[in-house]
């Protein structure tokens, strides 16, 4: 049954956890990408947003502290440009 946890269930996601993975938006030339960084584990998690559905599209380590830092630049400019739009 739905919505019923039992010991043996646990979430996919545990909700302290949530506040570790950073989310965005971008767009790839003409495509909307949804982005999850689950910073503390170094991975990345890539979803293409196709209007009435999402795909996944990628997913990978991100090791070198370059694409962190590029990640992370990536992250601040969307968050930087959601809250100049609200």
């Amino acid at each position: 049954m739905l919505g019923i946890n039992s010991p043996c269930q646990s979430p996919i996601i545990e909700p302290d956890a949530v506040k570790a993975i950073k989310v965005w938006e971008n767009r790839r030339r003409r495509e909307k990408r949804i982005c999850l960084w689950f910073e503390q584990e170094s991975y990345l998690v890539v979803l293409a947003d196709r209007g009435d559905y999402i795909l996944p599209w990628t997913a990978y380590p991100v090791e070198r502290p370059h694409s962190q830092r590029k990640l992370q630049k990536e992250y601040d400019g969307c968050c930087r440009n959601k809250d100049q739009k609200d």
